[in-house]
């Protein structure tokens, strides 16, 4: 072997102990940073015919489980649907007063309610008790009509939330376009890749929380994103462009079909199920919940408005009961509340402002009618039957709790699961800090090493020219 090959082979050395140094460097200082893997450099002993010619850096790896980060983000996927719809939920209970450690608002109003017809019935012609009956009618039907305007901007909440969300999502999307792009350039170039990958699997993630994924890997290290049904996402150079219409999620390009049943498993899923309103009502707990809200509050109202009875034993609904008595001079005749929904509801303009009294001869059968408790009440997401009027309003309430129970302990679950794989798949391909010093040692080793031998041929070429 020449002192020229020797050089070589040295200088080889140094520039691959140069690159590996850095890399672990890159390590050390990015060991706290999450979602970054571990890098090493692929080493290849270098041929110059049948002869060694020192080593050479034939690429770069960084440390990845495919398995378990698909696994991870199926999990994603789940957790985020979850958790937002647990989110919301929360608000829904606030805004009954659920959460609340007195009884929710509607529910001690209707109570007021029946108690101040039954203190009417045993004193008819008092015009205390009747003015309890109206105060406390008033308080019921503004309390309806709270929770209405409280559920409408629910609603547009999660709306606005779901058309910011469906932004984030595309521009996550062009992100991997982006990145893809780079990798790309890197790879073919024989630069390392590894940090623009574990970007691109942050963003990743980042859509996986918001719908179920599949990534395929295409040449030079680029990526394909589809839907877990096959709905294309990021292939090369097309990339899609959402948009939601408030009732469904489009993409740019075809804007009447509905993406909605596509984009599944994530928050976006969670959100437009949790205010859907389209199709049959889900059993699902958190599916078309604001139509729920608002079909059991019209029943509240259908109750105390309709003439049409469901009671099994055949008793009169209250507008009837009240209908029916017999009219005194200055007596409101009939329509003790007006409206004809949650929206609209509201003690007669003719009681509120005194032109008009309760009948005397109705308390008796008004009473008897409101503590009915054979009555069926159905609406989309809740049938009670032996039901009366207190009671209708306490399975609206328990109805919404046990569904927002559920629904808690499903994300604390899917939560949990999420953190676990998380966890996992951290350990397994984050950075050693002690192995990276360790490391660190070696390659200095290996650096002095191949300096010394750069410095020896260096003598040896001294000596020869002082000898010719």
């Amino acid at each position: 072997m020449s002192l020229f090959s020797s050089l070589g082979i040295s200088l080889s050395g140094i520039q691959a102990s140069t690159m590996q140094l850095e890399i672990a460097s890159d390590n050390i200082a990015n060991a706290s940073v999450e979602g970054y893997t571990k890098k090493t450099a692929v080493l290849t002993a270098a041929t110059l015919g049948e002869a060694g010619s020192g080593v050479r850096i034939s690429g770069f790896n960084r440390t990845t489980n495919a398995t378990l980060f698909t696994t991870l983000t199926r999990a994603t996927s789940a957790s985020e649907k979850l958790e937002r719809q647990d989110e919301y939920f929360d608000q829904v209970l606030d805004i009954l007063g659920i959460s609340a450690s007195d009884e929710p608002t509607l529910s001690a109003t209707m109570v007021s309610f029946v108690n101040a017809w039954t203190q009417l019935s045993a004193e008819p012609e008092s015009s205390v008790s009747q003015q309890q009956v109206i105060q406390s009618a008033d308080n019921l039907a503004n309390e309806i009509q709270r929770l209405a305007s409280e559920v409408e901007s629910l609603d547009r909440q999660c709306a606005n939330e779901i058309r910011s969300s469906v932004g984030e999502l595309n521009n996550y999307l062009t992100q991997i376009q982006d990145l893809n792009s780079k990798i790309s350039q890197f790879t073919t170039s024989g630069l390392s890749a590894g940090n623009l990958e574990d970007e691109r699997d942050r963003v990743l993630l980042d859509i996986a929380g918001m719908t179920d994924i599949t990534v395929l890997s295409r040449d030079n290290g680029q990526i394909a994103v589809y839907t877990k049904s096959g709905y294309q996402l990021v292939d090369g150079a097309s990339v899609c462009d959402f948009s939601y219409n408030s009732t469904d999620i489009v993409e740019a390009g075809n804007l009447t079909f509905s993406l909605n049943d596509t984009l599944v498993n994530g928050s976006i899923e969670g959100l437009v199920s949790f205010r859907k309103t389209t199709g049959p009502v889900s059993t699902d707990p958190a599916t078309s919940v604001i139509q729920k809200l608002r079909a059991q509050l019209d029943e509240v109202v259908d109750a105390l408005t309709t003439t049409t009875t469901t009671a099994t034993s055949g008793e009169v609904t209250f507008a009837t009961a009240y209908n029916n008595a017999t009219t005194g001079a200055g007596e409101l005749a009939a329509s003790f509340f007006t409206g004809t929904d949650r929206t609209t509801i509201t003690v007669n303009a003719a009681l509120i402002a005194g032109t008009s009294s309760i009948k005397m001869a109705c308390a008796n059968a008004v009473t008897d009618a409101i503590l009915d408790s054979t009555r069926v009440f159905s609406a989309d997401g809740l049938t009670t039957s032996g039901s009366d009027y207190s009671s209708l309003v306490t399975s609206i309430m328990a109805g919404f709790q046990q569904d927002a129970s559920n629904i808690h302990s499903l994300s604390e679950t899917a939560v949990n699961q999420q953190q676990f794989l998380k966890e996992k798949l951290s350990n397994g391909t984050s950075v050693n800090t002690d192995e990276e010093m360790v490391n660190l040692i070696i390659l200095q080793q290996a650096y002095t090493a191949s300096s010394r031998v750069i410095s020896v041929v260096s003598e040896l070429f001294n000596i020869l020219l002082a000898t010719v």
